[in-house]
């Protein structure tokens, strides 16, 4: 992906733009969650989210960035109903990036 982004800011330099490091960009995001909405904001409940950056600068379309967000860890997950004390994120072999009790962002 940083070769992707490098190759957007070298074709907006050689159409003459004014900053070559602005992209123009498209988001998109999935949330896993078992409900649809939230009084909060989108994906409050849900313990995956991922979402994908595409440059429209080109004609390619490249990927630029990626974002995964996750709660789930089924190590973790199995510890703690054997009686054992684990925080996730954090323990060995741990599958989740974010704490359960945050939304993803």
């Amino acid at each position: 992906m940083t070769a992707n982004r490098q190759l957007v800011g070298h074709h907006n330099m050689d159409t003459g733009a004014a900053d070559s490091k602005q992209f123009s960009v498209v988001f998109d995001g999935r949330y896993n969650a078992n409900r649809l909405t939230s009084s909060y904001k989108p994906g409050q409940a849900a313990s995956q989210a991922s979402g994908v950056a595409i440059e429209n600068n080109t004609s390619y379309q490249y990927i630029i960035g990626l974002a995964v967000g996750n709660k789930l860890c089924w190590t973790g997950a199995y510890l703690g109903n054997n009686g054992y004390d684990v925080q996730c994120p954090g323990h060995t072999d741990c599958t989740a990036n974010i704490p359960y009790m945050q939304p993803p962002s």
